[in-house]
């Protein structure tokens, strides 16, 4: 096993286990010891907008959902559908009037 975390300076780490060591061997062994250790991490991250900057990697701003949705395929084809309504329609309406015309 190995502590991922690992930066070559033991001496912390083999403090912290002697004194669990210590506390559990002393003393009635029924009862609990508590340790408590805080860690903060401070991070911080910056975001480059100029494209011509160097290093780093590149990357996608959109964020992926896996919706694979075509919105441009059905896009072209509502477009195409409503065209070929309105153009019936119109077919339609002219065809009426001509013979609505021819009847008069």
């Amino acid at each position: 096993w190995e502590w991922p975390f690992e930066r070559g300076e033991d001496q912390y780490d083999t403090l912290l286990g002697d004194l669990a060591a210590q506390e559990s061997t002393e003393g009635d062994l029924s009862t609990e010891t508590e340790f408590t250790l805080t860690i903060m991490l401070n991070t911080s991250a910056e975001l480059n907008t100029n494209p011509n900057a160097q290093g780093g990697e590149k990357i996608n701003t959109n964020p992926k959902t896996g919706d694979e949705f075509p919105v441009i395929m059905w896009t072209i084809a509502a477009s195409v559908s409503f065209v070929a309504m309105f153009v019936i329609v119109l077919v339609y309406v002219f065809k009426r009037r001509r013979e609505d015309t021819d009847e008069a």
